[in-house]
C-alpha cells in the first residue's frame, strides 16, 4: 500500500480567501494533502475569533500547519495549543509582533480602497514581480474585500503580539522569508527564531507574496519538511 501523503493546512494572508494561493497548492498537489481554510468577511472577526475558527477545522489527525503573512499570528497560537497533533509549523513571510512601524498603526482604521491606489499594493506586495496574471488576479482579489474587513484585519496586525507564545511550541518550525519584502523585514523571522532553537529560516528571492511568486522554488523547500516531520528538525 502506497504511504498516505502528510497533511498540510494552510492559512492564507490578510485577504483570507486562498484564491492567491492557488498556484502554489497546484504545485504542492504530488507531496501533499493540502486543505487550505478560508475566512469568512466579517468585520468582526480578529484574530481572537479567527484563530477559534480556525481550530474547530483543524483535522483530527496530524498535520503540519502553514501561516502566511496575516495569519502567522493564528498558526503560532495554535501550534502552542494543539501541540500532539501539530507536526510541523511553517510561517510564510510572516510574523509574532507586529511589523508596522507604531507611527503607522493609527492609519489602519483608516483605510479606503478608494484612496488606495493600485499600484502601491502592486509595488508593497510584487516588489516589482513581473506576473501579468497574477497582478490581475491580484487586484481583483482586492476589489472584492470589504473596506471594513480590510480594517479589522490592519488594526489587528498593528496590535498583535504573540512572542509569549513562541516558546510554548514543541514542533520544528520553517520560515520563508523573501530578500525582496517590503511588508515583513528580517527582523520578524530573527525574533521567531531566535525564540525557538529549533527553527530554520529559509531565504528567497522574492517579494512578500513569495507563496505565488515562487511557488515552484518553495514546493521544492516544502518538500524537506517531510523529513523536518520524520526526525523533528528541519534539515539544513
Amino acid at each position: 500500500m502506497k504511504p498516505s501523503k502528510p497533511l498540510l493546512v494552510i492559512l492564507p494572508g490578510l485577504d483570507g480567501t486562498g484564491l492567491l494561493l492557488e498556484r502554489f497548492v497546484d504545485r504542492l498537489s504530488a507531496d501533499f494533502e493540502v486543505t487550505v481554510i478560508s475566512y469568512p468577511m466579517d468585520p468582526k472577526l480578529g484574530y481572537a475569533e479567527l484563530a477559534e475558527l480556525v481550530r474547530e477545522q483543524l483535522p483530527s489527525k496530524p498535520f503540519i500547519l502553514l501561516g502566511e503573512s496575516f495569519s502567522g499570528p493564528i498558526a503560532i497560537e495554535l501550534a502552542a495549543r494543539e501541540k500532539e497533533r501539530m507536526q510541523g509549523l511553517v510561517l510564510a513571510v510572516s510574523f509574532a509582533k507586529s511589523p508596522l512601524p507604531s507611527f503607522l498603526a493609527p492609519l489602519a482604521n483608516m483605510f479606503n480602497s478608494r484612496l488606495a491606489p493600485k499600484w502601491l499594493s502592486q509595488a508593497m506586495l510584487l516588489s516589482g514581480f513581473d506576473d501579468n496574471a497574477l497582478s490581475r488576479k491580484l487586484q481583483s482579489v482586492l476589489a472584492s474585500l470589504p473596506d471594513a474587513v480590510v480594517r479589522k484585519r490592519l488594526s489587528e496586525v498593528a496590535t498583535v503580539d504573540k512572542t509569549d507564545l513562541l516558546r510554548q511550541i514543541e514542533c520544528p518550525i520553517l520560515y520563508l522569508r523573501g530578500s525582496q519584502d517590503r511588508l515583513v523585514g528580517k527582523g520578524s523571522a530573527d525574533l521567531i527564531c531566535q525564540s525557538i532553537k529549533n527553527s530554520h529560516i529559509e531565504v528567497l528571492d522574492a517579494p512578500h507574496m513569495l507563496l505565488s511568486t515562487h511557488a515552484d522554488e518553495v514546493a521544492e523547500t516544502m518538500r524537506t519538511v517531510n523529513a523536518g516531520v520524520k526526525t523533528h528538525h528541519w534539515p539544513e
